[in-house]
């Protein structure tokens, strides 16, 4: 049971993670793009 409610957890934290994730991948090109290390993907 303890497996379980681990990975229960671990899911429920990536469900969480996941929209920020998104905005942070969405927002990196436009904060990072003049940062010549990391080209903005398109």
């Amino acid at each position: 049971m303890g497996a379980a409610r681990l990975r229960a957890g671990t899911a429920a934290r990536l469900r969480v993670a996941a929209p920020y994730c998104e905005l942070a991948a969405a927002a990196r090109p436009v904060t990072g793009d003049t940062a010549p290390s990391r080209p903005a993907p398109r």
